[in-house]
């Protein structure tokens, strides 16, 4: 009798099959195209709220997510979270990616922003359309520092169980132009890209475990891109806005914009119409860009704001003015 045939038969049967891979249910975000627009009022000073049917409004118009400025200051009272838990139930339930940014433009090496995170880990992980924007343009530390704090934060975020999507902006005000400046290896950092490679930090899973974190350039078009002036300078996209396109394709990583804008309600500048058909173009063309947020949206902004982007009055016209209708043309599918 031939045992061996049937032995080997019998032990193949008895390895136990391979565990199916698991299902990433976060994979659907790198697919989106998540265009909205910033719904400012909880940084404020005077804490004016933004509400639900704020919300409502953005997503009737067909926005995808919103970003929404906030300072861990002020979310210190039982009110304060609900109110926010309250604006992400509604986002989230109108399928919105909802971006808590925390603007406080501190140094994201700051402990304090570290258990701010924790905090908001513990209370949104485990929902995927809930982001957390690290830190907005963060100011303090250095280049050398700043790639490693950051690494360092994510790190600690994801030890302790945080799985939102995280979105990274870098200091020099997360300007397009200083994702990547090409510094040869004898001059000082003065780049994302620099600070980051420098600290051996070289692709998403260097930066991210679980690979979940975006890069958040923000533009303004005036000279400099301060946003100080209404006026646009005409440039090809291929400059700054290339460069971080550039810089991500390097790391293997994407970009959502976290702020950026082209007029006010009223009126768009005559600059700023020549070059807004190639600027959104570029943004809808380039797979590295999963979305962004549109600067200077939500009621409360007083009515002389250079971007106020809602109408006076009668909010539903905010979509009637050449500035909404150029904002809408992003969220186009």
């Amino acid at each position: 009798m031939k045992i061996a045939p049937l032995l080997l038969a019998l032990s193949i049967s008895a390895i136990p099959a391979a565990a199916a891979p698991r299902r990433d249910s976060h994979a659907f975000l790198e697919q989106g195209r998540w265009w909205g627009v910033n719904v400012s009022g909880l940084e404020f000073k005077e804490s004016l709220p933004v509400r639900p049917q704020d919300i409502d409004f953005y997503a009737d118009a067909g926005a995808k997510s919103i970003r929404l400025p906030v300072k861990r200051a002020r979310l210190d009272t039982p009110e304060t979270l609900a109110a926010l838990d309250a604006l992400i139930r509604r986002g989230t339930a109108r399928g919105m990616l909802m971006v808590i940014d925390e603007h406080s433009y501190g140094n994201i090496g700051d402990p304090e922003i570290r258990d701010f995170w924790l905090r908001m880990g513990r209370r949104y992980r485990g929902q995927p359309l809930v982001a957390f924007d690290l830190q907005n343009e963060p100011k303090g530390g250095t280049w050398v520092s700043w790639g490693p704090d950051a690494r360092d934060l994510i790190h600690a975020l994801r030890k302790a169980g945080v799985d939102n999507q995280l979105i990274l902006e870098w200091r020099g005000w997360s300007g397009f132009g200083r994702a990547d400046r090409g510094e040869p290896p004898k001059r000082a950092c003065e780049s994302a890209l620099c600070s980051l490679n420098r600290g051996g930090i070289f692709t998403l899973a260097d930066l991210d475990p679980l690979k979940r974190t975006w890069l958040s350039p923000h533009r303004y078009f005036n000279r400099g891109g301060s946003g100080a002036t209404p006026e646009c300078r005409p440039y090809p996209a291929t400059g700054p806005l290339g460069n971080s396109v550039k810089a991500a394709r390097k790391l293997g990583m994407r970009l959502y914009v976290g702020e950026f804008a082209f007029g006010r309600a009223k009126t768009v500048p005559k600059t700023c119409q020549a070059m807004v058909d190639d600027i959104v173009t570029f943004f809808r063309a380039t797979p590295e860009v999963v979305g962004g947020a549109a600067w200077g949206w939500g009621p409360r902004w007083s009515k002389t704001y250079l971007f106020r982007g809602e109408s006076i009055g009668d909010r539903a016209k905010s979509w009637d003015t050449e500035n909404g209708w150029l904002i809408r043309s992003l969220w186009a599918k």
